[in-house]
This record gives C-alpha cells, structure tokens and sequence, in this order.
C-alpha cells in the first residue's frame, strides 16, 4: 500500500532531504561493497601467488619450514602441498 505525501502531510524540503539521504546512503553502500570486493580479491591473488611460490620452493628442495617462512603460509598447508607433489611424482 502506497502513503501519499498530502496523506501524512510531509513538508517537501523534508522529503527531498530523505531522498538525497538514502540515495548518498545507497551509493556509500555500492562504494563500500566494491571496495570490499577488490580487497578480497587482492587477497585471494596473494594467496595464490603464495601457493604457487610455496610449490616452487618444495620442488627446489627447500625444508618445509623454510617454505613457511618464505611464503608467510602455515606450516600445516605446506606439510599438505608438500605431500600433493609426492604423490604426484610416485
């Protein structure tokens, strides 16, 4: 059900102020989304970047706690990939 401005008796100044307030509101809200959207897929892109060094790391020989070091990467995740690239070579 639709209100009517004269229904309520809204001064117009008033409902253009609501207006302009909601739409700023909105176009925060989309600045804000988009932003949260390139920091998670900044993210996601280090992450792969790191996976992919730690990789290159284990092939080369490095200790698996080197490789955590290198790479900022947990040691467990390391210890996973490390263990992928062994059985992918049997």
């Amino acid at each position: 059900m639709r209100i009517m401005r004269d229904e309520v008796n809204v001064d117009r100044d008033v409902e253009v102020k609501m207006i302009s307030l909601a739409d700023r509101l909105r176009q925060e809200g989309r600045q804000e989304g988009r932003q949260e959207g390139v920091e998670k897929g900044i993210q996601k892109g280090a992450f792969l970047k790191a996976l992919q060094t730690c990789r290159k790391l284990l092939l080369m020989g490095l200790s698996p706690s080197d490789v955590s070091d290198a790479t900022e990467l947990p040691l467990d995740k390391v210890l996973e990939i490390q263990n992928t690239l062994n059985s992918s070579s049997n």
